[in-house]
């Protein structure tokens, strides 16, 4: 499905399309070079574990009084998708739907500290949920702090994502349906989902 980015998540981040979707043409992707092939297993020694802790069926009056504001928001819809436990504390990751007049029904993301305001947020066309599929992506591109967001069905059992020096981090999702982690270091280059049926799914992440 293609992304409909509203607003970014972070100035820097990009919002992608899966290459090779039956609704969409394939897209280029610029292969770094001697990415070398695919991690065939999680791997055993990660920079770090990143563990999603379980979400929550509803969002704090915070919240829920961000998202009534915003056009097209469906009143209930709200729910904690998973909460990041980051550095400086937890992330929420919302999600809820939205009928958008041009776009139709759509499913949103953010993060957001669990008592603040998210700084933008990102929506797709809602789908039939597919199992064993990456439904969409987003990371940072450039310098500062670094991002990735992977939006999968929830049979996902680990995300890695591999970084420009070939080192990398293991997440692990909870049976959630989002993969997320931020760190300071070098750029994301590739992220493999490791399925529970023993297969996986890469994508290379364009500079």
């Amino acid at each position: 499905m293609q992304p409909i980015v509203l607003a970014l998540i972070a100035v820097t981040m990009l919002s992608c399309q899966i290459p090779g979707s039956a609704a969409n043409p394939p897209t280029t992707v610029v292969v770094p070079p001697d990415l070398g092939p695919a991690p065939d297993q999680i791997p055993a020694n990660p920079l770090q574990i990143v563990t999603m802790r379980p979400g929550l069926p509803v969002v704090n009056e915070v919240h829920r009084d961000f998202l009534a504001k915003l056009p097209g928001y469906v009143a209930g819809s709200a729910r904690v998708d998973a909460v990041y436990p980051g550095k400086d504390g937890d992330l929420f990751i919302l999600l809820w739907h939205s009928n958008d007049r041009q776009s139709g029904a759509l499913t949103c993301r953010t993060t957001a500290p669990p008592d603040g305001l998210p700084q933008g947020f990102g929506c797709d066309a809602i789908g039939e949920v597919v199992p064993f599929t990456i439904d969409g992506y987003s990371y940072t591109s450039g310098p500062g702090p670094q991002r990735v967001m992977v939006e999968h069905s929830p049979d996902a059992d680990a995300t890695v994502i591999e970084l420009a020096d070939r080192t990398n981090f293991v997440i692990r999702p909870g049976g959630s349906s989002v993969s997320y982690h931020t760190w300071d270091g070098p750029r994301p280059i590739r992220i493999t989902v490791f399925w529970s049926n023993g297969t996986s799914t890469s994508e290379v992440l364009a500079p």
